[in-house]
């Protein structure tokens, strides 16, 4: 009976947790103080709910460390670059890397990817598209329990008694204050400092120019002479897409 790339999913989502059960992934939370019940007191806090946020919330779940509270600032569904800001049609790594699966076999990117387009499909995949990552690492997410307060950001960091106060600030304005023992930033790109910009360039008129970091779309670029500044990997991604929008020549 031919089945639906829903209802495969959902049948590798019990082996997932089959999976985990066999081996003990998920084992028992360590012992509490009595208050970890507290909505403002967290064992950990992450900030950033990228690849390297989920995974290592995943691998602090995987030891027994339940208290752990994962941020970001982004709305749900667009953490990380891969559909804000990358313009790179695929990921650069190879497929068959291991991701944040930590071992568990159909938590990996093969299984996810199979169970949606078959095994054949997988087997001629190049690199996997920046999209189907975004959405494999939402299925992920969801499938292993990893709860993410987003449009939250990390305001100030403070000395606490046993921990550190931070202040969250929520995109309606609103903010309140946690405390946490542990603090991991996992802020990506934007642990940088923000965009390096030359002070020639900010000196222009902000209509004739961006930043490779900035979420928006690019289809300005029709018809335009286009020069980028810089080598790095970013700015072949977007002589590429810049090319492909219809941009009449880039340096």
């Amino acid at each position: 009976m031919k089945t639906t790339p829903d209802e495969r999913l959902r049948e590798l989502e019990r082996r997932a947790h089959d999976e985990m059960a066999r081996i003990e992934a998920l084992c028992a939370g360590w012992p509490t103080l009595g208050d970890e019940d507290r909505d403002d007191l967290h064992s950990v806090v992450i900030c950033g709910a990228g690849l390297s946020g989920l995974s290592i919330a995943f691998a602090l779940k995987r030891r027994g460390i339940r208290s752990v509270h994962v941020i970001d600032q982004s709305e749900e569904g667009r953490e990380g670059p891969w559909i804000t800001c990358a313009r790179m049609q695929t990921l650069r790594s190879p497929k068959y890397l291991s991701g944040p699966d930590l071992g568990i076999p159909s938590l990996t990117l093969r299984s996810w990817y199979e169970a949606l387009n078959g095994a054949d499909a997988w087997e001629v995949l190049d690199k996997i598209g920046r999209e189907d990552w975004m959405a494999y690492l939402i299925w992920f997410r969801r499938t292993v329990g990893i709860d993410v307060e987003n449009d939250t950001t990390l305001s100030s960091i403070n000395q606490a008694e046993g921990g550190l106060a931070l202040t969250l600030s929520k995109g309606d304005g609103t903010s309140r204050t946690v405390t946490c023992r542990q603090l991991v930033m996992a802020t990506g790109i934007d642990g940088c400092g923000g965009p390096r910009i030359p002070t020639m360039v900010k000196a222009l008129p902000k209509s004739i120019w961006t930043h490779s970091n900035e979420p928006i779309p690019i289809d300005f670029l029709k018809g335009r002479d286009v020069a980028i500044l810089g080598g790095g990997t970013s700015s072949f991604d977007w002589a590429v897409a810049a090319l492909e929008t219809g941009a009449r020549e880039v340096t």
